[in-house]
């Protein structure tokens, strides 16, 4: 490190007696040879900016959008948003919020993790390699029986009928059948006064 160079220069050459002159350029002669001179830009071509950092505290537009009632009207929010130098549109807070609605009606979805800082990623990686899982074998599905040609069109004695159908399946459809003949023999005979 160079000012850990400079240091130990400087300490000695006190001890010895040397002015401070020579220490000093002896330690830029030294910083000059380690650091790389900046390229000139080619004609032309700017050079690219490095990316800002985000200020702490400051808070992203979407951020922003969440954090405000779901009551409030876009209006109000894109209000409260210039306020802060923030330029929304109530196009972009209906976006923001209909995301966020569908993210909270997503079943067993969950929130991307965080960002780890470069360091930790890189042993991450190499640490957790994904091991392909096995397909679970697939449960035989039962055959349906096929739909009635008829269709329905009365369906206000739901339960009765719903009711019908489990005794039919209880007693059998060779009793049912016999029962039902009955039924009717007797109300013929009803009808008929006999």
């Amino acid at each position: 490190m160079v000012a850990e160079e400079l240091v130990q220069d400087v300490r000695s050459d006190m001890k010895e007696g040397t002015s401070k002159v020579k220490t000093v350029k002896v330690a830029t002669k030294k910083a000059s040879k380690k650091a790389p001179k900046p390229k000139a830009a080619a004609k032309g071509k700017k050079a690219p900016k490095a990316p800002s950092a985000p200020k702490k505290g400051a808070v992203s537009k979407a951020g922003f959008v969440r954090s405000q009632p779901t009551t409030m009207p876009a209006k109000d929010v894109v209000a409260a948003g210039a306020k802060l130098g923030l330029s929304l549109s109530p196009d972009y807070i209906h976006k923001v919020r209909s995301t966020a609605k569908a993210k909270a009606k997503a079943p067993g979805k969950k929130a991307a993790p965080k960002k780890a800082p470069a360091g930790k990623v890189a042993a991450k990686k190499v640490a957790a390699k994904k091991v392909p899982k096995k397909a679970a074998p697939k449960k035989p599905v039962a055959k349906r029986a096929p739909k009635a040609s008829a269709p329905r069109t009365i369906k206000a004695a739901g339960a009765g009928e719903a009711g019908f159908r489990k005794l039919v399946i209880d007693l059998g459809v060779v009793r049912a059948k016999s029962l039902l003949a009955e039924v009717e023999r007797k109300l013929g005979a009803l009808i008929a006064g006999k």
